[in-house]
């Protein structure tokens, strides 16, 4: 399939000759180390075969943000987070930071991370959720939950 004249938006270029996976969503189109995309399983399992992967039900803006995190988490990995909510008083954990500036899509974003298999990324979101309730109070809660 030939990829000129499209759209190639969020195109990467390989500087080691990496294997790269193609992503079609609608006419968009994305170039992605296979590495990268190993860190979801979904998308792993996908691949195993062919070098391309249309995907559907998932808008290029929310896709935008999972690569995102995909990127920085396979130049930077983290162990998982657990029950330590202390990374989200860590100024210098860029998790911390990253979650933060997408706070208004952490639901979108957990549920990407579900369908894709990613981990890490739904690691982070519980965890955030969590920590966000924790510093609540009740009456702060009964008023978000009704």
């Amino acid at each position: 399939m030939s990829l000129k004249g499209e759209n190639m938006e969020g195109l990467d270029e390989s500087k080691d000759n990496k294997e790269n996976i193609i992503i079609y969503i609608g006419s968009t189109t994305f170039s992605i180390e296979k590495d990268i995309i190993s860190l979801s399983k979904v998308l792993s399992a996908s691949f195993t075969n062919d070098t391309e992967i249309k995907l559907e039900n998932i808008s290029i803006e929310d896709f935008n943000i999972i690569l995102e995190f995909m990127k920085l988490f396979h130049t930077n990995p983290k162990e998982d987070i657990g029950k330590n909510f202390s990374i989200f008083q860590d100024t210098t954990d860029w998790r911390n930071e990253w979650i933060k500036t997408k706070e208004k899509k952490v639901d979108i974003i957990l549920t990407y991370s579900h369908y894709y298999d990613i981990h890490s990324l739904f690691d982070l979101c519980t965890s955030y959720i969590a920590y966000t309730i924790r510093q609540k109070s009740m009456e702060e809660l009964t008023e978000l939950l009704q």
